[in-house]
């Protein structure tokens, strides 16, 4: 099978050639006006596939520039979200009159609604003409489908993409957005109506989180354009309101964006097209934080809540706009039927065909159940993966009316004098190979109260779910001090990582922020535990690790 990439050589392009190296029978000519270019990245790319170079301009004659029309042809070519209404008609026209199906990963809400226009005469040729191969809107679809299926219908999406910011975005997706900030031009679906509001003045906060792994950051959000506000409604019936929304950071440029963009709605700019430049430029300077990115959907009604969530690492983040159409690509290649006609990708792929593509990368995603009530805390936050636990685990956790845990331990204090004198002023238990420890968990309203003996000397926390800029994770606090746990599940184990810490409510530092290895699991039937608490400066404050037991009520 030949496939052609228009835009072989960029990101996405050489993203789809890449996805697809895997597959012998493939044939995959990289196309586009520098033939230079084409013909080194075939050079860098390896695997069983055949690749080959094409130079191409694609506002040209394309019949004269190719010599044996392909099985497949991908327009992998920029800018995404400015295609236009007509402006690319002439590679659809060419699969038309040479019978090649044809894949676009365009994201432009006018066009991916234009190309239905094709449809009667493509299902005549009997091909298929697929546009909106892209994160919006066909990840969106297939991410609202699978969270739809244990809720009793949707009326709100609101979705989400925060690249990583190592990530460095393209001239052509900035001057998408310059075009549009502030400006009366970015689809919404709001009541039921679609209707264009101003471009990036419409802001919320999500925390992005895969059950039972890190979460990135607590995130600012801000609305941007894209094509589900109009296309979802065609296929989910009831919603009222969708509301697509990108989170660049760092959070400061990100604001800076947004003021302009109010500038230019209260007209004392008229528009940011003159700052693309300096943008693209800056971006790569003010790289900080992490190098993840990911994305989030979420899917309501009146009583009910679900998300799905998705964390990429690295570099892999913007592999993912490649992720459909080499999806695609394999579905005709196993000889899976694929409807024929003209229309927007978003009914031809569902999340499981994602499975594939993201266990080659680092790639990882899940989904909440946010809008159940009467959980308990631990269940809250993993999600799906609190039932990858072992029993006496979430036994432990599963503190309903209250349960008293005995069990031995030991504990190994630091050597660092000072470490001494904040372990005790923390009540932290003292040194001893092997001592008896009680645990006593009590609810009050949505909080767990964890009182811990240690040879009867009483230490007692607070534990309750974070809000706001913590949602997702955990707040444990000790009187005025509050530390920030993100709940991990890794191989069985329960993990709490510190993620920050405060008192009296004021962030402290995070270069001081109190860590070590601290994790639960199982071994021999019972619930074991293993805390090990380090500070900066301070060093070992105390490690307390052993084993407890249910003890029943009479």
């Amino acid at each position: 099978m030949e496939v052609l990439i228009i835009g072989g050589y960029g990101t996405f392009g050489y993203g789809i050639a890449d996805l697809l190296s895997d597959e012998a029978d493939l044939t995959i000519t990289l196309a586009g006006r520098n033939l230079g270019k084409a013909q080194v990245a075939c050079k860098t790319l390896s695997g069983e596939a055949t690749f080959a170079a094409l130079k191409l301009d694609r506002n040209g004659d394309i019949a004269a520039q190719i010599e044996t029309p392909p099985d497949i042809i991908i327009d992998a070519s920029g800018p995404f979200q400015n295609y236009g209404d007509g402006k690319r008609d002439n590679v659809i026209e060419y699969a038309l009159a040479y019978g090649c199906h044809y894949l676009d990963i365009c994201d432009d809400l006018d066009f991916v609604d234009h190309i239905r226009g094709f449809d009667a005469h493509a299902k005549e040729n009997s091909i298929t003409l697929l546009s909106g191969l892209s994160t919006y809107p066909v990840l969106t679809a297939a991410a609202a489908r699978e969270l739809s299926q244990q809720m009793d219908g949707i009326t709100d999406i609101r979705a989400g993409i925060a690249p990583s910011p190592k990530a460095v975005m393209g001239r052509n997706v900035i001057t998408a957005v310059a075009a549009y900030a502030g400006k009366k031009k970015v689809g919404v679906l709001r009541g039921g109506e679609f209707t264009n509001i101003h471009g990036l003045t419409e802001t919320h906060r999500e925390t992005i989180c895969v059950p039972g792994q890190k979460p990135l950051p607590n995130i600012l959000f801000s609305v941007v354009e894209g094509p589900d506000p109009q296309e979802l409604p065609r296929h989910f019936n009831g919603l009222q309101n969708i509301w697509m929304s990108a989170g660049p950071r760092p959070e400061f440029l990100h604001r800076s964006l947004i003021g302009l963009a109010w500038l230019v709605r209260l007209k004392l700019l008229p528009n940011i097209a003159w700052l693309t430049g300096l943008f693209y430029k800056t971006q790569s300077f003010v790289s900080l934080g992490e190098h993840r990115g990911g994305m989030f959907i979420r899917a309501s009604n009146e009583t009910e809540s679900r998300s799905w969530h998705m964390i990429a690492e690295e570099d892999d983040g913007p592999r993912i706009p490649a992720i459909p159409s080499a999806i695609m690509v394999r579905k005709w290649l196993r000889g899976e039927t694929v409807p024929t006609g003209a229309r927007t990708a978003i009914t031809d792929i569902n999340l499981s065909d994602f499975d594939t593509e993201f266990s080659k990368l680092k790639i990882t995603h899940g989904i909440h159940n946010d809008g159940v009530k009467g959980r308990n805390l631990y269940e809250k936050i993993l999600g799906e993966t609190y039932n990858e636990m072992s029993e006496p685990l979430r036994n432990l956790h599963r503190i309903e009316a209250g349960k008293t845990f005995e069990g031995r331990c030991k504990v190994t204090r630091g050597k660092n004098p000072l470490s001494h004198i904040v372990a005790t002023f923390l009540r932290f238990p003292k040194a001893s190979p092997d001592i008896p420890v009680k645990v006593v968990l009590t609810k009050d309203g949505d909080k767990e109260i964890w009182e811990r003996f240690f040879d009867g000397r009483r230490m007692v926390s607070i534990q309750e779910a974070g809000r706001g800029k913590q949602n997702r994770l955990v707040i444990e606090r000790f009187g005025p001090i509050a530390v920030y746990l993100a709940i991990l599940v890794q191989d069985g184990r329960q993990v709490l990582k510190t993620t920050g810490w405060s008192i009296f409510g004021i962030p402290l530092p995070k270069f001081l922020t109190p860590g070590g290895d601290v994790f639960e699991h199982d071994a021999d039937g019972r619930f074991n535990f293993h805390v090990d608490l380090v500070a900066p400066i301070f060093g070992r404050l105390v490690k307390y690790e052993g084993w407890l037991t249910e003890v029943k009520a009479e």
